[in-house]
């Protein structure tokens, strides 16, 4: 089994997709799921509370907020945690526990491999992860991981192939972004161990600073040089909104709060695009409608 860490804020709506594509395309017999989730009102709270009934094999954990506060990076002594500190003042102020409680969650799992996901993701086929490249993370923890959105159907990628598997190198002529990240949170699978020890080095108070400062030091000591997966991917993601302050990422803008009355009401999302002609992790062209059996509700169309 893999540790499978979710995060999610203000996203009921779209966590009970994702959590419903991992039950139709056979996740359930990888993953040990535990959610991370942050809710900024009781609305929110209540659409959580729905997910948990409809989820009860799902571990739920509350992200711990209260007042802001200065934090002084003694994590350890990485350089960077102590550069990002005094250069960028959001860097100084923390608002929960994110850091503390994906680092227990972490140490309190008995798997040996972990992988992270975004509540803006969804799988769109059947999830597969080879044995044989659980082995490779087991033997060399520190250079290897494998990735479920990664595929021959993903636009720019400079790979070989291992048998049954593609396989490449970050750090070697990768001019592409979806080819040469070495860290991600959205569907790659590590070595539990590792990834501990990586985590209490680095400074991180939300799912994007977790993702950027790591990758910066996995980056700087050449960690996770070799990536693996499946001959096509099965995982994509949609930018539907923004729930942080940190990146101002391409989103669509369409309200959180819309979105969670909709599941209050019984709908459920689906998100319609052409599997067969897509290149990116991030679609550019699809279809989200809401349904229950008295209706459908078109949310947006991307041509």
């Amino acid at each position: 089994m893999i540790q499978a860490v979710i995060f999610s804020m203000d996203r009921p709506l779209q966590l009970d997709l994702l959590l419903s594509s991992i039950q139709l395309y056979g996740g359930n017999r990888y993953f040990n799921i535990s959610v991370l989730y942050a809710a900024s009102s009781p609305e929110f709270e209540i659409g959580y509370s729905k997910l948990k009934k409809k989820f009860p094999q799902v571990s739920w954990v509350l992200e711990e907020s209260f007042p802001s506060r200065v934090d002084f990076p003694m994590h350890s002594f990485y350089w960077h945690n102590f550069y990002w500190w005094l250069r960028y003042k959001t860097s100084r102020r923390v608002r929960s526990k994110f850091r503390k409680q994906l680092i227990e969650i972490t140490e309190r799992s008995a798997e040996r491999y972990i992988m992270f996901l975004t509540d803006d993701s969804m799988f769109y086929r059947t999830i597969h992860v080879p044995p044989r490249v659980l082995d490779i993370i087991e033997t060399s923890h520190r250079h290897s991981s494998f990735s479920l959105r990664h595929g021959t159907n993903i636009f720019g990628g400079n790979y070989q192939r291992d048998k049954d598997m593609l396989q490449w190198n970050v750090y070697r002529n990768q001019p592409h972004p979806e080819w040469n990240y070495p860290f991600s949170v959205d569907g790659h699978i590590y070595n539990k161990d590792f990834m501990i020890r990586a985590l209490k080095k680095v400074a991180f108070k939300n799912p994007n600073s977790l993702e950027g400062n790591l990758c910066c030091y996995i980056r700087e000591k050449k960690y996770l040089s070799d990536i693996y997966s499946n001959e096509t991917s099965s995982l994509v993601g949609f930018e539907l909104n923004r729930v942080q302050n940190m990146n101002n990422n391409h989103n669509l803008g369409i309200s959180g709060s819309y979105l969670n009355s909709l599941f209050g009401a019984g709908y459920t999302m689906q998100i319609e695009f052409d599997e067969h002609q897509n290149k990116l992790f991030r679609p550019d062209k699809f279809r989200v409608n809401a349904s229950r059996e008295d209706s459908c509700i078109n949310i947006v169309t991307i041509n």
